[in-house]
């Protein structure tokens, strides 16, 4: 990800990926604060599994566009070992 354009975007992705998923772990703790109160039945458990799941899938994006912004091109090291072990296989 070279592109200093796509960089910045997908850092500005990931700040928005990040305040989201803040928001929804930040519901799901006043969620799981509340059922030590009272009991919240099926519907309110769905509820809490349901913004589990999408704050795991934020957590999970983010971590992806993190692995984007952090790829680098192999080193030119890398590249004469895999080229040597192919010859002498052939």
């Amino acid at each position: 990800m070279n592109d200093l354009r796509n960089r910045e975007r997908l850092r500005r992705a990931l700040d928005l990926i990040d305040q989201v998923s803040a928001e929804h772990q930040a519901a799901l703790n006043d969620r799981a604060a509340a059922t030590l109160e009272q009991n919240p039945g099926p519907i309110g458990i769905g509820r809490m599994l349901s913004i589990s799941r999408r704050t795991d899938a934020l957590e999970r994006i983010g971590r992806e566009i993190m692995e984007l912004l952090d790829h680098r091109p192999p080193s030119p090291a890398v590249a004469p070992l895999a080229l040597a072990s192919s010859i002498e296989a052939a």
